[in-house]
């Protein structure tokens, strides 16, 4: 560090750097070259810089100067250079916005420095649950073909029926879902996505199920009472829940929707066939089609759910046995083979519980799906 008054042109190109002062005002802390041609005084070519810099600030040159440029004037044309006054003007204040700059740059590294830095953090599972249950109501809400066309589908069709069996009183005994995949994206996992799906998807189905439900449940004359009528809907909504659950199962296997579709619909006509409805449970060959195949089928619980919902209690007033007594719907149910061993809230307790292990099972597979992909492209890559 030192002082100089006046510097010579080979001392100036000692000093890495200098601080310039004028009138008692730094005016600059930095290499003159750079600083003084950022402000609008750049030095001349084949000019001592210490002169000329000396020259800028120092305001006993300027009548000198303005006489020599009076004359360069005479002689032709010349830039005109500011007034000393005016260089320092504009020279402090450069700096000291310059300076106000370096302070403020150092602040902020030493509140850096102090503070400890906040990671960035994902939004919890809760919150992604909300935004997914949100995002995929407002989905199915405006697209028509989600739950509104399956709605008057099936309002429809229990029209037909219900004009088909209207008031059809004592002496009767008694779809495929359009599958919609979503594409999984990486910003929410799979257990946040197929709670969120489920959950929003719960309010449309249940929609689907209450209209229709009572114009068939009302057309065909089905023994009135509102706790009744609940069950009735409770069964069909369970019994679309796990359509729509084993769909998913299906299109997480098969990523074609048409072939999907198909070995869909072929799952649901097995269980169909072996829910005891086409043939009495005790008809039903024993492998396979009794064991296992009646006993996971959840049409099986549906429909004795329905059946106990419809016959227990119910007496026919104009028939009657040989003996001479009523029938009723105890004698019903025995026809039909019913399981009368437990009430029809246990079927709808067992439907409840096969849509939860329906979803968990397409939260294994989407999982399963997600470890199997990288292996099979990491194969690929090695032949």
């Amino acid at each position: 560090m030192g002082v100089s008054d006046s510097p010579k042109l080979d001392k100036n190109f000692l000093f890495d750097s200098a601080s310039s002062t004028a009138g008692g005002q730094a005016i600059g802390c930095w290499r003159h070259s750079t600083f003084f041609t950022a402000n609008g005084c750049p030095c001349p070519l084949r000019r001592n810089p210490s002169d000329h810099y000396l020259r800028i600030i120092n305001k006993d040159f300027d009548e000198y100067y303005r006489d020599l440029v009076e004359q360069e004037i005479k002689n032709g044309p010349s830039l005109k250079s500011p007034s000393a006054a005016e260089a320092i003007e504009t020279l402090v204040n450069s700096f000291r916005s310059l300076h106000n700059l370096a302070a403020n740059i150092q602040a902020m590294r030493t509140e850096n420095d102090v503070l400890p830095l906040i990671k960035e953090r994902q939004a919890g599972f809760f919150t992604k649950l909300l935004v997914l249950i949100k995002r995929s109501s407002v989905n199915m809400h405006r697209d028509i073909g989600y739950y509104w066309l399956r709605f008057a589908i099936f309002t429809f069709v229990c029209l037909s029926i219900g004009s088909i069996f209207y008031n059809i009183g004592d002496t009767s005994m008694g779809s495929i879902q359009v599958f919609r995949k979503e594409r999984l994206n990486g910003h929410y996992g799979a257990t946040a996505f197929v709670i969120s799906n489920t959950l929003s998807s719960a309010p449309f189905l249940g929609l689907m199920c209450i209209i229709p439900g009572a114009i068939i449940y009302y057309m065909t004359g089905l023994q009135r009472g509102m706790d009744h009528f609940i069950y009735f809907v409770a069964v069909l909504w369970a019994s679309i829940m796990l359509v729509e659950g084993l769909m998913m199962v299906v299109a997480v296997m098969v990523p074609d929707i048409l072939l999907g579709i198909a070995i869909g619909s072929g799952i649901q006509a097995l269980l169909l066939l072996s829910c005891g409805f086409f043939r009495f449970p005790d008809d039903l060959p024993k492998p396979v089609w009794k064991y296992p195949m009646y006993f996971i089928s959840y049409h099986k619980y549906g429909m004795q759910g329905l059946y106990k919902n419809e016959f227990v209690g119910l007496t026919f007033g104009d028939q009657m046995n040989r003996n001479g007594l009523l029938m009723g719907g105890d004698h019903v149910l025995k026809k039909l083979q019913v399981e009368m061993g437990y009430s029809k809230w246990v079927d709808l307790a067992i439907l409840c519980a096969m849509v939860i292990i329906y979803r968990a099972t397409f939260l294994a597979m989407i999982k399963l799906t997600e470890m199997r992909g990288p292996i099979i492209k990491c194969r690929w890559m090695k032949v």
